[in-house]
Formats: structure tokens, C-alpha cells, sequence
């Protein structure tokens, strides 16, 4: 079953600032599911996200996010899809590695 949201009540929830973030990624589920996606936007608590292969509503996923001329990619080892609409969807960063965070401080200023 997939989920459609109302922009404006995400909005209103969200507690940290996204940017405009176009950056290819790849995710798996604990289950081996796997697939390849582009982030639409980004923030330091989640990002939203467009694949073609779609993701569950409250599914656990890990994803990576590759940023063009870093050597290291950012990881995050737990994300939970709050909302789709099967092709996109927003994922909530339950875990973000140190390093991580502070690429995402570095490269856009969140």
C-alpha cells in the first residue's frame, strides 16, 4: 500500500532545513531488496528520494549517497521510509554516521 502525503503537513513537521540536492544513490532493505535512486533533496534528518524500484511505506533501508568528486560516499546504515507515492518517497535518517554528518555540514552548510 502506498501512502500519499499533503506537502504542506510535511513542511510543517520537518525539523531540519532541506536543500536542493540531485545526487545518484543506492540503497538495500534487510532483506536484500536493492535498487538505485537520485535524491531530489537533502537534509542533516532524511532526504526525499526517486527511484524506480519502489520503496515500502515504513520499510528499513540503508543508503548510500554519492557525491560528485568525494572519495567517500554518505552512509546512512538506517533509514525509514515515512511516505511514497511509488516512485518517490521521503526517508527519515534514523542513523547517520559521523562522517556523514559532517560531509552534509561541510557541502551544504545543514
Amino acid at each position: 500500500m502506498t501512502l500519499q502525503h499533503p506537502s504542506q503537513n510535511i513542511r510543517e513537521r520537518r525539523q531540519h532545513p532541506r536543500k536542493t540536492a540531485s545526487l545518484q544513490a543506492a540503497f538495500t532493505s534487510p532483506d536484500g531488496e536493492a535498487g538505485e535512486g537520485t535524491t531530489l533533496d537533502l537534509s542533516a534528518g532524511g532526504c526525499k528520494f526517486h527511484s524506480l524500484s519502489p520503496l515500502v511505506l515504513h520499510a528499513q533501508i540503508e543508503i548510500q549517497i554519492f557525491i560528485p568528486g568525494e572519495h567517500i560516499p554518505i552512509t546512512v546504515p538506517m533509514g525509514l521510509v515515512r511516505w511514497t507515492d511509488g516512485i518517490h518517497c521521503g526517508v527519515e535518517f534514523l542513523q547517520l554516521t559521523d562522517v556523514s554528518r559532517q560531509l552534509i555540514r561541510r557541502l551544504f552548510g545543514l
